[in-house]
């Protein structure tokens, strides 16, 4: 019940915040894919702290987020995404792919813990391992639920929704 309650409140609010300035999150979510595009594995990645970071901002200052923001921080924001997206990497391919989708989930929150600047980059994974551990069954129902969220708007929007949801 608690999780529905998390996830439903979760979705609500990020639809109230993408009305308010549709326009600039969707060039977010352009920009997110072309640089992950053009660097193949981290590109995209490498922006998600930055993306976490504008989207705080424009809640908390009740203003559209500024595209040009996602590159702010992004030499701290290297380090812990490349290492995340390496660990993904190694033992996914160690594993025959199969330890990919457990890095993921366990290292889920590594994007939150830098973007919020306060830990250095193995730090970043350590604090995601020690709260995912935690609450281990709360973020592997969140991955599920962003993917299943991601993969509908994809489907129903022919393609489309995906920039959205990224």
């Amino acid at each position: 019940q608690r999780f529905m309650y998390m996830v439903a409140q979760t979705f609500n609010e990020s639809i109230e915040v993408f009305k308010k300035h549709p326009v600039p999150w969707i060039l977010i979510g352009l920009v997110v894919m072309v640089v992950g595009g053009m660097i193949p594995i981290l590109g995209g990645l490498i922006l998600l702290p930055g993306v976490v970071r504008e989207g705080r901002a424009s809640i908390e200052g009740d203003r559209a987020p500024d595209v040009g923001a996602l590159f702010n921080g992004i030499g701290n924001d290297i380090g812990p995404m490349f290492l995340y997206g390496l660990a993904q990497i190694v033992i996914g391919t160690v594993t025959c792919g199969l330890g990919a989708p457990v890095v993921w989930i366990l290292l889920w929150y590594s994007v939150e813990a830098a973007a919020d600047g306060r830990v250095e980059a193995p730090d970043a994974l350590r604090v995601s391992l020690q709260w995912t551990k935690r609450n281990l069954a709360d973020t592997i129902m969140m991955a599920l639920a962003c993917s299943f969220i991601a993969t509908l708007g994809a489907t129903l929007t022919c393609g489309l929704g995906i920039i959205v949801v990224t």
